[in-house]
């Protein structure tokens, strides 16, 4: 198969980005969110909590989620923090990338930021992250061309706003009324890659989202309770193939 140069290019800054999380110290992740798709188009996935015991990885729940209506693409920009990634990738030259607007969630190895977001004023006395309460004037700026693209910010507290296009994280509806951030073209941050791609609740089973990953409420505050104590919360997002392929190489289960 002949790649572009332009395809060849975005798939080195994805492998780049990737290799770079290797060279930080050893992983203490004791907890990891996997989400499968059933293929790079279907807007259909399973998320599973595995927990790292003396034997290796286990499942200790699952459950449906749905993901962008256009399935998934390569993230050009998976956000590490810095930490080291304890799964060496071998995935395959193959497979859209991620844009903006484009309806597919990010596909790769990334991390989901230790930060809680929602409508309520104060975060539920069991929150042991930082809480974020969202008013009217916060917003996520998806505009490529601002500086503060695929920034979450009050835009109260910013003087010279230049963005011509936001989502309002105040909505009214309860689907943001909590969510986490994914970790996806934000450091660095790729104008058009990419934003504002959240853990969150969706709108009913049957709805696919514009590039996050949604599931049901009492399931998202289940999965944020289960994180609570984790310092490094990776989340691997992949096609259930592409997975298949890799996950023996990672010394991680077979999912189905």
């Amino acid at each position: 198969m002949q790649y572009s140069k332009a395809w060849t290019w975005q798939m080195g800054v994805i492998f780049l980005s990737m290799y770079l999380c290797l060279s930080y110290g050893q992983s203490e992740a004791q907890r990891l969110v996997v989400v499968l798709g059933q293929d790079w188009q279907s807007s259909n996935a399973q998320l599973y909590c595995l927990e790292q015991t003396q034997v290796g990885w286990n499942v200790v729940d699952q459950w449906d989620v749905k993901i962008g209506r256009n399935g998934l693409g390569w993230s050009q920009s998976p956000g590490t923090l810095g930490y080291h990634c304890p799964w060496p990738n071998s995935f395959p030259l193959d497979g859209p990338i991620k844009q903006e607007g484009d309806g597919k969630s990010p596909a790769g190895i990334l991390f989901i930021r230790r930060q809680c977001y929602g409508y309520q004023e104060k975060a539920p006395d069991d929150f042991q992250w930082p809480y974020t309460h969202l008013t009217s004037d916060w917003i996520g700026v998806d505009d490529p061309q601002s500086l503060f693209y695929n920034r979450l910010l009050d835009q109260r507290t910013i003087s010279q706003q230049d963005w011509q296009s936001y989502e309002v994280l105040r909505r009214k509806d309860h689907v943001y009324r909590w969510f986490l951030m994914i970790e996806h073209n934000t450091n660095p941050v790729i104008p058009g890659a990419g934003s504002c791609i959240f853990i969150h609740i969706w709108r009913n089973p049957f709805t696919a989202t514009a590039g996050c990953t949604a599931m049901p409420e009492a399931r998202l505050l289940q999965l944020i309770q289960w994180l609570q104590p984790e310092s490094q919360l990776w989340l691997i997002q992949l096609p259930q193939e592409v997975y298949a392929e890799s996950c023996a190489d990672w010394h991680l289960p077979e999912l189905k």
